[in-house]
C-alpha cells in the first residue's frame, strides 16, 4: 500500500468537527449499555492488530507511539513561530490544541520552575484533563 494512497484515504475520511465532553449528550440512543459489548469488541481488535504490527515491524509500542508523537509534532509545528523557550512553546500548544488535546503543563509544588533536571535527565510535567485514546476514539 503506497504512502500516496494512505494521504488520500486520510483525506476522504478527515473531518473538522471536533468532540469535547462536555459536548456528548448526557441521554444517547441507542444506549450505551447497548453498544458497550460492540465497543470492547472494535477495541479488542484494535489491540490485536496493534500487537501484530509490533510483531511484524518487530518494534515495541514505546517506538510506535514515539514515532506518531514525533510526527504529529512536526504537523503541528508548522503553525507556531520558533523559539527557544520550552515552557511559553507547550503553552501555545495547549492554547492551540485546546479543542482536541486539552492539556497544560504542571510542576510540583515544591519546585520552582516547570522544567525539572534531576540526577542529569529532564523532567516536564503535562496534566491532560481527558483520556487521549478517549478523544481519539471519538474522532
Amino acid at each position: 500500500m503506497s504512502a500516496g494512497y494512505i494521504d488520500e484515504m486520510h483525506e476522504a475520511f478527515h473531518s473538522d468537527l471536533v468532540y469535547r465532553s462536555e459536548d456528548i449528550p448526557l441521554d444517547c440512543s441507542p444506549k450505551a449499555k447497548d453498544l458497550e459489548q460492540t465497543l470492547h469488541g472494535v477495541m479488542k481488535l484494535n489491540g490485536l492488530v496493534i500487537r501484530s504490527l509490533e510483531e511484524i515491524a518487530g518494534r515495541g509500542a514505546n517506538a510506535v507511539t514515539y514515532r506518531a508523537g514525533k510526527k504529529f509534532g512536526h504537523e503541528v509545528a508548522q503553525y507556531f513561530q520558533k523559539r527557544e523557550d520550552v515552557e511559553g512553546a507547550l503553552h501555545e500548544l495547549s492554547n492551540l490544541l485546546r479543542g482536541q488535546y486539552s492539556f497544560e503543563v504542571w510542576k510540583p509544588e515544591d519546585k520552582e520552575k516547570f522544567i525539572i533536571e534531576e540526577n542529569g535527565e529532564t523532567f516536564i510535567y503535562l496534566v491532560f484533563h481527558d483520556c487521549i485514546v478517549r478523544q481519539t476514539l471519538r474522532r
